[in-house]
C-alpha cells in the first residue's frame, strides 16, 4: 500500500515461467550488456514486475537472472562469500564472529578506523559499509590511499590474477573462446529459445 509491503495471507501466484529461484547479494557490478539484458529483455522485465510483489526483491533479482542460460556473462553455478568469490563487496558479518572496530548494524560492521588494515587486503572493489556521520576517518584514509595510488600506480595493489581467476570470469572467457565472440549473440539467442520451451 503505498510505498509500503503489507503482509496478507495471500499467496503470490508462482512466475510464468518455472524459473529457478536465486537469492544472493543486493550489490552487483555488472557489464553494460547484462544491464541491457535486465532493462530490455521481455523475460527479465516480466520478471521484475512479478518480483516487485515480493519481500528483499533486490536480494532475488541479479542472482536468479545472472542463472538464466542467455544472460550475458551469466553462469549458473553457486558462488558463496566463504569461497571468496564475490568481487563487488567487502563485508564483515557479525555472525561469522569477525571483529568490527566500528561497529555492528543489522549484523553487518560499519567500518572504522581500526578496520582499515583489513579492508586494504581485500580485493573486492567495494567496501560495505561507512557512516560518515558517526567517523570519516575510514573513509578519508581510503581516499587518500587511492588518490596516492592513482598518482603512483606502479606502487602495486591490484592483483588481477585474483580477478581472472574467479569461477564466473573463467566460464566467460571460456565460452567466449569456444563459440567466438562474434557468435555469442546468436549462442544467447538460442539458449533463450531452448529454456523457453523445456520452461514455458
Amino acid at each position: 500500500v503505498g510505498n509500503k509491503m503489507i503482509e496478507t495471507n495471500n499467496t503470490h501466484p508462482p512466475f510464468r515461467y518455472r524459473i529457478k529461484m536465486r537469492k544472493g547479494s543486493a550489490y552487483a557490478m555488472l557489464k553494460y550488456d547484462f544491464v541491457n539484458f535486465v532493462l530490455h529483455d521481455d523475460i527479465s522485465e516480466e520478471f521484475i514486475s512479478w518480483l516487485s510483489e515480493t519481500y528483499s526483491p533486490e536480494e532475488t533479482l541479479f542472482a536468479t537472472l545472472n542463472s538464466l542460460p542467455w544472460a550475458p556473462g551469466g553462469y549458473d553455478i553457486e558462488t558463496s562469500e566463504d569461497n571468496s568469490t564475490f568481487l563487488s563487496r567487502a563485508v564483515k558479518w557479525q555472525m561469522k564472529g569477525e571483529a568490527c572496530g566500528g561497529r555492528w548494524v543489522r549484523a553487518v560492521c560499519v567500518y572504522g578506523p581500526s578496520d582499515l588494515s583489513w579492508l586494504v587486503k581485500q580485493p573486492q572493489v567495494i567496501a560495505n559499509k561507512f557512516d560518515i556521520n558517526v567517523d570519516t576517518t575510514a573513509v578519508d584514509c581510503l581516499e587518500e590511499r587511492i588518490r596516492y595510488r592513482t598518482q603512483h600506480p606502479d606502487t602495486g595493489g591490484m592483483t588481477w590474477s585474483y580477478y581472472k581467476g574467479l569461477p564466473h570470469v573463467k566460464i566467460y572467457q571460456n565460452l567466449t573462446q569456444k563459440i567466438g565472440t562474434q557468435r555469442y549473440s546468436k549462442f544467447l539467442e538460442n539458449q533463450k529459445q531452448e529454456w523457453i520451451r523445456r520452461n514455458g
